[in-house]
C-alpha cells in the first residue's frame, strides 16, 4: 500500500482505494436512504430554532440529516452501505475494498492533530490518513463524524466532519460512557449534536458537495462538507 499516493486498503482486499472511489460509492449509497426520513429529521432539528436565514439553515439541516441517514441501521441492523454492498453489480477489487471501508465506518468523537487521530470517547490514538473531509477542517481540532479503519491500523474520515465548539462538545460528551467505553449511542449522539448546531448556529469551513448545496455561514461550531459527499 502506498499511503503517500492516497491509496488505502480494506481487510481482505487486494486493491488500493482512493478518495474518489469512496466518494462515488457514498453517492450511490444515497439511493438506499429514506429521503422522507431525512427530511423529517432536518425539520425536527429546525423546530423552535431562530431562523435568521431559513433557506440556508434548512439546506444545512438537510445535508446533515442525509449524512446521518447513511449510518442509521434499519430494523434488520443494516445500513445504507450494507444495502449498497448487496446491490452492487461491479465486484471489482477496487469497489470491494472501498465498500468494505464504508461499511466499517463509525461515528466518532475525536481530536485531529496533524496526522494523528485521538478518540475522545475511548482514548485510542491512531495515525490519520488524509481525505477531503479531514483536510477541510484543518489541524488541532475537535471533530465529530464518520471514520473508518484500514487493515494496517490507519484511520480516515469518510463523511461530513462537524467541528465542535464548547457547547456542542458538551452535548457530545453527554453520550460518552465512562471508563473509555466509547459513545453509548452514536446515532442519538449525532442527532443531538446536529440539532444543537442547527439551533445554536454554525459557521462553515470550505466545503462543497451534492448533498448540502449552497454555502451557509452561521456562528459558533464549524461544518466541513467537502467533495467527499
Amino acid at each position: 500500500m502506498n499511503h503517500a499516493n492516497g491509496g488505502v486498503r480494506a481487510s481482505g482486499a487486494n486493491a488500493p482505494v482512493v478518495p474518489d472511489k469512496l466518494l462515488a460509492l457514498t453517492t450511490e449509497a444515497l439511493a438506499f436512504v429514506s429521503r422522507d426520513r431525512a427530511e423529517g429529521m432536518a425539520r425536527q432539528w429546525l423546530a423552535g430554532a431562530p431562523l435568521s436565514n431559513r433557506n440556508e439553515q434548512l439546506a444545512l439541516a438537510r445535508s446533515l440529516a442525509l449524512e446521518l441517514a447513511l449510518s442509521v441501521p434499519s430494523l434488520t441492523g443494516t445500513t445504507a452501505f450494507d444495502r449498497l454492498a448487496r446491490a452492487m453489480k461491479d465486484h471489482s477489487p477496487e469497489n470491494a475494498a472501498a465498500v468494505t471501508l464504508l461499511r466499517r465506518s463509525r461515528l466518532r468523537l475525536a481530536r485531529l492533530s496533524s496526522a494523528r487521530f485521538e478518540d475522545l470517547a475511548t482514548g485510542e490514538t491512531l495515525p490519520l490518513l488524509p481525505t477531503p473531509p479531514s483536510d477541510a477542517v484543518g489541524n488541532n481540532v475537535v471533530a465529530f463524524g464518520r471514520f473508518t479503519t484500514t487493515e494496517d491500523g490507519y484511520i480516515l474520515a469518510t463523511g461530513t466532519l462537524v467541528l465542535l465548539d464548547d457547547g456542542a462538545l458538551a452535548v457530545a460528551r453527554g453520550f460518552v460512557r465512562p471508563g473509555g467505553r466509547g459513545i453509548g449511542n452514536p446515532v442519538r449522539c449525532a442527532e443531538a449534536v446536529y440539532r444543537h448546531i442547527i439551533r445554536n448556529g454554525a459557521s462553515t469551513a470550505d466545503w462543497r458537495g451534492p448533498i448540502g448545496g449552497g454555502n451557509p455561514s452561521f456562528r459558533s461550531s464549524q461544518i466541513a462538507i467537502p467533495s467527499m459527499l
